[in-house]
């Protein structure tokens, strides 16, 4: 990553704050009301390490774990699970501890390292072992750096534009990691800043809806989730991609051509770092590719290349697991 001009960061935190003031401020939502609004038929609940995990669990058959991205939460898969269930398979959409309802516990760290040993005790608390691992962005990038220490437990890799190859961050993040200004921000988001994040992360802004947007904001505001955003923010890392090229599992890599979050370029530097992966550009899609993909054609791509994918069993890990 670049490095930031830090007065520059500074002046544009300031600003923001200055522009926002206290029309901007936004308190914590209480837990059990966003609970009621968002939990569904399909929520299940289970304590890892500390946090008490909310998931949705549907479909019998072939298990397939989907991971969201930061700043999301499981509901990005609603459509496409259920379609992917109808096709036979079992879909566990997990929401990351501080995301949607899954609250995080007292210890609970967010660096990738924290989110992989959480991902393994949450597989051996179910009893699960995944045909596949799908992530997206973020949660992407968790499921390949879980991959590369538990190849067993991760056959098949399904990544939609994945984080960890090295890009400078979003101007927000990079301001969320500023000592001072940061924190004094957390708590400036209304609603238009959600809004404008979502039209930036699709191609077709008309694509969203009012009642993703109150989601978005409504999980946002839930009591811990601003805490565990902004700490995933300032956990950024980049350490692991030196060991792509030892995963030897099938990937199956989607990226937005319009994604201006993470440009196509990086889906050709995985695509060249990894051994065994096909990689699909998908036009007039941005980055946001759980929503903005028709579910149909999601769930598509996903069960023809499940079908006709043959997983790699993998027993030991790469050499290079041990060098992190």
């Amino acid at each position: 990553m670049r490095a930031a001009n830090p007065l520059k960061l500074a002046g544009a935190a300031l600003l923001s704050v200055l522009a926002l003031g206290a029309a901007g401020y936004r308190a914590d939502l209480p837990y059990d009301q966003v609970r009621a609004t968002y939990e569904t038929a399909t929520s299940r609940w289970i304590d890892v390490q500390g946090a008490r995990l909310h998931y949705t669990d549907q479909g019998s058959g072939p298990v397939v774990v989907m991971l969201h991205g930061s700043g999301a939460d499981q509901g990005v898969f609603t459509a496409p699970a259920h379609l992917l269930a109808q096709r036979g398979y079992r879909v566990i959409a997990l929401d990351l501890p501080g995301s949607g309802l899954s609250q995080a516990g007292p210890d609970t760290g967010f660096t990738i390292p924290d989110n992989t040993a959480l991902l393994g005790a949450f597989l051996t608390a179910l009893d699960l072992q995944p045909a596949a691992l799908l992530g997206h962005s973020t949660g992407g990038q968790i499921a390949w750096t879980f991959a590369l220490d538990a190849p067993d437990l991760a056959p098949r890799l399904i990544l939609l534009a994945p984080t960890g190859q090295p890009t400078p961050s979003p101007l927000a993040w990079q301001i969320a990691a500023l000592p001072v200004l940061g924190p004094m921000l957390k708590n400036v988001t209304p609603q238009i800043v959600v809004r404008q994040n979502l039209r930036d992360a699709v191609f077709d802004d008309s694509t969203i809806t009012e009642a993703q947007v109150i989601r978005y904001h409504d999980l946002l505001l839930r009591e811990g989730a601003r805490d565990a955003l902004f700490a995933r923010m300032q956990a950024v890392s980049f350490a692991r991609v030196k060991d792509l090229p030892c995963l030897h599992q099938p990937v199956l890599l989607l990226w937005g051509q319009e994604d201006i979050w993470l440009p196509p370029a990086l889906g050709r530097d995985f695509e060249q770092a990894l051994p065994a992966v096909t990689h699909i550009s998908l036009p007039g899609t941005g980055h946001n590719l759980p929503e903005e993909l028709a579910p149909e054609r999601f769930a598509d791509l996903v069960a023809d290349w499940l079908t006709t994918t043959p997983a790699q069993a993998v027993s030991t890990p790469c050499a290079h697991h041990l060098t992190h």
